[in-house]
């Protein structure tokens, strides 16, 4: 049951008429009979793997807490992380370890292979898995107590606007908030609202727009020109966020209806001054789960400058698995490590460049700058994320590469080829990714506009005509459900 189908706009209605039916002490039963039933939709075995997970993170939990044994406490905690994640790797990574082997056996020239499992992939088995994993160590930092009323955790972990692709939720956030009976809101409905409303048109007036030249392209790379590659980067960057923040955007939009709310997971990452910058406005869910979980137990950015380096790429390294098991993900999370190594120690180097130059090193102009050239950084790891293989994306790389020494080969441009429809339809895609970033910038940056009656009825109009004439109605999956 994809989130922007007929068919869960249906679901959704009746779960917000039974939610605020029922008493406020018997909502949580709705919920997680919706949950149940969101989840079970796209496949019944999924929900068995979460149950048991559900079942023994619980339990685990209680374990943790009601331990007065320090060296105990840590094996409890080490046994329910190490089995969470175990489940996580059968489950997502086991062939992707067995193929690399088998690469390996083949380059050394040894004649065995491992065979293939082909095991289910639980949808959303990444963000829950996170969930949990937060969960326990903090219990086990004291920073939260075990829940002990177990429907209600089971709720949380399967909460359905947010199960397949996020936001990764925080237990301090949102496990006290299925405590609370609430009454039907409107303020917090027109809010939800105009949150669900961005992200459709953001998913199927856009992103699923672009899928269609990025998916061709993309799949036989080496038959386009350089410039048809360029066109299908730059289309992809916008692809994947409308996509991704477009699903977002409809989770706490859905939440909010429910009067819950979910964590804010993108700012405008676009418009970042640097990689780093980027990566506090991008997923940030996903970005401060490994900065609180991994990165600052491993030592952060203290100790020398080669601890800073091990942390650092150990943290984007394992980000970049955590996407998807390909070489493709690993490749980009490491892209991401480097350049941030890279930004921090360069500072100095690059400050007495501005200085020399008399520029002030906060000058719009030069904030200007950044955020081209970031986003240009961007758009060249993108492509690792996209390609098909490593090869792929090198040949890519390589054939835009090539623009810039043979400026004869942007003629191209005027002489577009399939799947390209025309100009005209290149002009259409710009004027729609414009009017994203305008109501992105309404919804995110200017919210108070959105407090004036006449300009909320204005907006949500020009949003839901805009889906409505525009929108591609083909249920094209989301591309982070597939991590």
């Amino acid at each position: 049951m994809i989130i922007t189908s007929s068919q869960f706009f249906f679901f959704f209605t009746a779960v917000i008429l039974l939610y605020f039916l029922l008493p406020p002490k018997y909502q949580w039963i709705v919920l997680l009979a919706a949950n149940c039933v969101f989840y079970a939709s796209w496949k019944t075995e999924y929900l068995f793997i979460l149950a048991a997970t559900t079942i023994f993170v619980y339990y685990a939990g209680i374990l943790v807490a009601n331990t007065d044994l320090k060296a105990r406490k840590k094996y409890y905690l080490a046994g329910g992380i190490t089995a969470c994640l175990l489940v996580l790797i059968i489950f997502k990574y086991i062939d992707f370890i067995g193929s690399s082997f088998n690469d390996f056996f083949t380059l050394i020239h040894i004649d065995y292979s491992i065979p293939e499992f082909r095991l289910l992939f639980p949808l959303g088995i990444s963000f829950y898995t996170f969930q949990v994993l937060s969960y326990l160590v903090d219990i086990y930092k004291g920073r939260i107590k075990p829940e002990k009323h177990f429907g209600i955790f089971a709720v949380y972990l399967s909460f359905f606007p947010q199960i397949v692709s996020g936001p990764i939720a925080r237990s301090e956030q949102l496990l006290p908030q299925f405590h609370s009976g609430y009454r039907f809101n409107s303020a917090n409905f027109t809010t939800g609202a105009y949150y669900v409303l961005l992200g459709i048109f953001k998913k199927v007036v856009i992103a699923d727009r672009l899928a269609f030249y990025i998916d061709t392209i993309y799949q036989h790379p080496a038959g386009y020109s350089g410039v048809s590659l360029l066109i299908a980067a730059y289309f992809f960057a916008f692809q994947i966020f409308c996509d991704f923040s477009g699903y977002s955007d409809i989770a706490i939009g859905i939440a909010k209806v429910l009067n819950k709310d979910l964590m804010i997971n993108f700012k405008q990452p676009y418009f970042a001054k640097s990689v780093r910058e980027f990566w506090q406005r991008w997923h940030i869910s996903l970005s401060t789960w490994f900065r609180d979980y991994l990165f600052f137990p491993l030592g952060g950015a203290l100790g020398n400058k080669y601890k800073q380096l091990r942390n650092v790429i150990v943290t984007f390294t394992l980000s970049g698995l955590w996407h998807g098991a390909d070489w493709t993900f690993i490749v980009w999370g490491l892209l991401h490590g480097i350049l941030i190594i890279f930004s921090a120690w360069s500072e100095y180097l690059r400050r007495n460049i501005v200085r020399l130059l008399g520029l002030r090193y906060r000058s719009k102009i030069l904030n200007y700058f950044r955020v081209v050239l970031t986003f240009h950084i961007i758009l060249v790891t993108w492509i690792f994320f996209r390609a098909n293989s490593v090869a792929d994306a090198f040949l890519i790389i390589h054939k835009i590469s090539q623009l810039i020494l043979s400026p004869q080969l942007w003629l191209d441009v005027l002489n577009l080829s399939a799947p390209f429809q025309s100009h005209v339809d290149l002009l259409f895609i710009g004027i729609l990714i414009a009017s994203m970033i305008v109501f992105d910038w309404i919804v995110y940056v200017r919210k108070r506009a959105l407090d004036n009656f006449y300009f909320k009825v204005i907006f949500a109009s020009v949003l839901f005509w805009a889906i409505l004439i525009f929108g591609k109605f083909n249920n094209q999956q989301f591309i982070y459900s597939q991590f």
